[in-house]
């Protein structure tokens, strides 16, 4: 009897693994086909925009180099390069106006092409109205749409500071920007109700981007824009994820605005989540399943084969059931002391990495340049080679900060460290010294040498201004510098005591230079 109750105790144990063993494998399967199913879909996504990008830089090159730019002629190119695709809603050009020659525009435009042409703008119901004066205004000059009843002709984006970021973005950068999700604007009489994105490209005069940010600013003459909603762009995507019984989400990531195919979704946690960096703009995709799509991995014959698996096993089900066990805790110990040996040499290595960089430009620290200048001059000494040492200060960065705040004042180091570290040579290396102050090691370089070098560098921080969206101005960054040679016999201490000396002699000399000491 009790040998009885423990045969039906352990096939009743069985039962239950089985179950759970083949329920956990579906679930295995179903994680991994998710994930499959999102990492197409983020390639396909991904490929798509840049589709989209090659048809718009051809339309810019065009118009950029187009002496006399009419409706006709930009409309039958558009068409040309990007014909009845189904991806597209708006091309459009959009001209740069400055307040002073807004009147003068309207009047000839409406004289030469659309007589009832004028800048407008929506105010906060969506009612258009007249655009507000502003400095510049970026209107939408000409544009082609395969919907008849899509206008946007005159719309002037300077309205809207969100559109304007990806504009001011891509002028500086000479790059082309994507704009976060908006709904899009169709005419001055009507919204489309559909959510979208912008993809902007700049377009300067002469159709050649300028290297400098003073002459991007200068010689940008206006954007070509490629208006796009998520349903039009990625319809393919979309429609062939429902026939799989899923549902998808692109969130923009820095507004929290969720553009979402919505199905009847299933109740359950199961969600496949990725990230997708375009053209400076952040997007998590999600995919998230509904119950048909969890029907399809349910099978009357697995279940069958679990009867007769459990009939096969039914008379060594005890000590398969013991040695099953056994082997699954020593697995588990085993994963379990492997993940805790690998943590402990991962966080010993990222701590003792950590230490030796700065938190906010990610440098080398003090203690760190201490200890790389102590070695390079070993090295120096060993091989006969020549080192240089150059102390950099930022110009006024008290001022800075008192005026603008301490959280400026750590984005300005942040972009100075960014900027210098672009431009320097591989085997150099760029350490914060402490505050504004930052230390340049220049390995096996004569004085003559660091000297040109240093000025090279110092012309490239001469060309860094940096944003202020509180006083709504650009804050030009400059520097000064003191460069020294190791001379026989220097120690550390007295090396950067010599640099240090060169740097005070170019601050009281007037700042935005370099001094050397002999």
């Amino acid at each position: 009897m009790l040998q009885n109750a423990v045969l039906a105790i352990i096939f009743i144990s069985l039962s239950l693994f089985a179950y759970h063993s083949i329920e956990n494998n579906q679930q295995l399967e179903i994680a991994k086909d998710l994930e499959h199913e999102l990492s197409d879909s983020i390639v396909t996504i991904n490929n798509q925009v840049q589709k989209q990008l090659e048809d718009l830089r051809a339309i810019a090159s065009f118009v950029s180099l187009t002496t006399t730019l009419t409706p006709t002629s930009f409309e039958n190119y558009a068409m040309r390069k990007i014909g009845e695709r189904p991806e597209w809603d708006i091309l459009e050009w959009q001209p740069i106006v400055r307040k002073e020659d807004r009147t003068s525009f309207e009047e000839n435009i409406r004289s030469s092409f659309y007589p009832n042409f004028r800048l407008w703008e929506p105010d906060d119901k969506g009612e258009p109205r007249q655009a507000a004066v502003r400095e510049e205004h970026v209107p939408v000059l000409f544009m082609v749409s395969k919907s008849s009843d899509t206008n946007t002709r005159g719309l002037d984006l300077a309205w809207s500071v969100e559109r304007m970021e990806s504009k001011w973005s891509a002028r500086d950068t000479g790059n082309a920007q994507l704009s976060g999700l908006f709904d899009l604007v169709t005419s001055d009489t009507q919204s489309s109700n559909k959510l979208g994105y912008a993809i902007t490209l700049p377009v300067y005069s002469g159709g050649i981007t300028p290297t400098d940010l003073y002459d991007k600013q200068k010689r940008i003459i206006g954007y070509i824009a490629g208006v796009y909603s998520i349903n039009n762009a990625f319809s393919e995507i979309i429609t062939s994820l429902k026939q799989s019984n899923l549902k998808i989400e692109i969130v923009d990531t820095p507004t929290d605005i969720d553009s979402s195919i919505e199905i009847e979704l299933a109740d359950s946690s199961t969600i496949a989540t990725g990230s997708l960096t375009l053209l400076s703009q952040n997007w998590q995709i999600k995919l998230i399943p509904n119950q048909a799509f969890f029907n399809a991995y349910s099978s009357a014959r697995e279940f069958a084969f679990i009867g007769v698996v459990i009939g096969c096993w039914f008379l060594l089900s005890w000590f398969l059931f013991l040695l099953h066990r056994k082997q699954l805790k020593l697995l588990e110990l085993k994963e379990t002391l492997e993940h805790t040996l690998h943590y402990v040499r991962n966080s010993k290595d990222r701590f003792k990495e950590q230490a030796r960089r700065d938190a906010l430009t990610k440098l080398l620290n003090k203690q760190a340049f201490i200890e790389k200048v102590s070695d390079e001059l070993g090295r120096a000494v060993r091989f006969k080679k020549p080192l240089c040492l150059l102390m950099i200060d930022l110009d006024h960065f008290k001022k800075i900060n008192d005026t603008y705040g301490h959280v400026f004042g750590d984005e300005v180091l942040k972009s100075f460290a960014e900027t210098f570290s672009k431009y320097l040579r591989e085997q150099d290396v760029l350490c914060r010294y402490g505050g504004e102050e930052f230390a340049l090691i220049m390995i096996e370089t004569t004085l003559e040498e660091g000297d040109k070098i240093a000025n090279r560098l110092f012309d490239e921080v001469r060309n860094l201004s940096i944003f202020n969206k509180e006083a709504e101005r650009y804050i030009h960054i400059t520097c000064s510098g003191g460069l020294a040679q190791y001379h026989q016999n220097d120690s550390v201490k007295n090396f950067i005591k010599r640099a240090d000396e060169a740097l005070y002699r170019a601050k009281r000399a007037g700042r935005k230079q370099i001094c050397l000491h002999q």
